[in-house]
């Protein structure tokens, strides 16, 4: 995960599963503080999705899910209790 201890933000392993993911992390919040805009979200998506109509998608989805789907989850949770 990106809140990795000191140590390992000091001396990521790219070993760990949670040092790769600060990595990126940390990389994508130094260019989202040179340009908080929606094309660097854009720009650092395409390396996960280089074709522009499915990249436009995914990141149509992963929106709608933030705005509308967690939301939805959240009273289903209240409503029916949590999965644990």
């Amino acid at each position: 995960m990106p809140f990795v201890n000191e140590e390992h933000r000091q001396c990521p392993d790219s070993d760990i599963p949670g040092d790769r993911c600060y990595l990126h992390y940390r990389e994508f919040m130094d260019m989202w503080k040179r340009s908080p805009r929606w094309t660097t979200i854009d720009e650092y998506a395409e390396r996960i999705w280089p074709n522009p109509e499915i990249r436009a998608a995914a990141l149509a989805l992963l929106v709608f899910m933030d705005r509308h789907g967690n939301q939805y989850e959240a009273r289903k949770c209240g409503e029916n209790g949590d999965i644990l």
